[in-house]
């Protein structure tokens, strides 16, 4: 099995098609919670993303989706994942800061008992907690009131 995350969805498309001709039988799977729909409707295996361990439900329906070829069903959960991906990677990729903000928004679904996170890393600051109850109410999910 390869995972592939690169971020460059023409590279993305070049590697895989370089390691199916090379190897036909080694599965290939994505990384990527921003671009998991197109990377898994260009032919990926499956996905091992981190993001699922944020909303388990929703990424195994879009992969489940994209992979039975059922683009309905699979561009609904994307309208879904878009945003939540945009709210918790705040326009960026993943990182220390985006687990950050993954952990907190667990916890304002009720869903992670505290928003304590293990040092040395900081709490969020007020108002970065407040626009992602914000942004999570506007995807229309019901995070806990402030």
């Amino acid at each position: 099995m390869v995972k592939m995350g690169t971020r460059d969805m023409a590279r993305w498309l070049y590697d895989y098609e370089k390691v199916k001709e090379a190897a036909p039988h080694v599965s290939v799977v994505t990384c990527h919670d921003e671009f998991l729909l197109p990377t898994l409707l260009e032919g990926a295996d499956g996905a091992l993303i981190g993001f699922a361990g944020f909303a388990p439900e929703l990424m195994v329906e879009l992969v489940q989706a994209a992979l039975s070829s059922d683009l309905t069903r699979a561009r609904q959960a994307q309208r879904t994942v878009a945003p939540l991906a945009r709210l918790i990677y705040n326009g960026g990729e993943p990182g220390c800061a985006a687990h950050q903000r993954m952990k907190v928004a667990r916890w304002l679904l009720g869903k992670f008992p505290s928003p304590v996170l293990r040092r040395p890393v900081r709490p969020l600051p007020a108002d970065q907690i407040e626009a992602l109850r914000s942004g999570l109410r506007k995807i229309g999910f019901n995070p806990t009131p402030g």
